[in-house]
């Protein structure tokens, strides 16, 4: 089960990120903060260990982590200790458990895939919109594929054999294979998540490839 995948990988989570991105993970999540403003109260879906909340809580806001793996949530709790400006727990973002119109901004850092790979990806766009307040902003950073040339060719020999290699220098046995490029791989392109978003009542939808298109901003709002 993907729940059972990430709770193995929740110890080292936080070091692969930086390793395998060279540390861009980090400037991608920043990027995301220009979209919601200051002092809003904010859903970060997939919080994993909170790395995405973080940023979020330096701008000012207010944020609860929602997870469905109970280790990812018990790490995230461990490394903010008892910071009042956020909050974790373990749910799934298909029934997120808050009331309707609760959110000034929903957010996520590399869940899309997971929740496209799990079958879940558009009943959870419609609970996104449904928690998020009218005037509120959906942002996603999710890796993707660039578009085409030899970034597109380098991405492809990355996937293949650099990113194997920090998976079993950090991991070890507890390393996925495959999952993680083949969840880049088979990612529908950005017109069909932008699709989904409005299908699922957001508009002013766009995207935004980021460095060369190896990852993505896909940004909607609820008018």
């Amino acid at each position: 089960m993907i729940r059972d995948m990430f709770d193995a990988l929740a110890p080292g989570y936080d070091q692969f990120n930086r390793l395998s991105s060279f540390g861009l993970d980090m400037r991608w999540r920043r990027e995301a903060i220009r979209y919601i403003k200051s002092g809003s109260y904010i859903l970060d879906i997939g919080t994993g260990t909170g790395d995405l909340a973080r940023e979020f809580i330096k701008a000012g806001n207010r944020v609860v982590g929602i997870d469905f793996s109970e280790r990812m949530v018990k790490k995230a709790r461990e490394k903010y200790g008892q910071d009042p400006h956020v909050s974790f727990m373990v749910a799934s973002s298909e029934a997120i458990p808050f009331e309707e119109s609760t959110f000034d901004g929903v957010i996520s850092a590399f869940v899309i895939r997971n929740l496209y790979q799990g079958g879940i990806l558009q009943s959870s766009l419609r609970e996104c919109y449904r928690v998020l307040k009218p005037g509120g902003q959906m942002v996603h950073v999710e890796l993707t594929r660039p578009p085409k040339g030899f970034l597109l060719w380098s991405h492809r020999v990355y996937l293949r054999t650099m990113l194997p290699l920090f998976g079993r220098i950090v991991f070890g046995s507890r390393w996925p294979r495959k999952y993680l490029s083949s969840t880049i791989e088979k990612l529908p392109p950005p017109m069909t998540i932008c699709h989904w978003m409005k299908w699922a009542g957001f508009e002013e939808v766009r995207h935004t490839p980021l460095s060369g298109g190896i990852a993505s901003l896909f940004v909607g709002k609820k008018c």
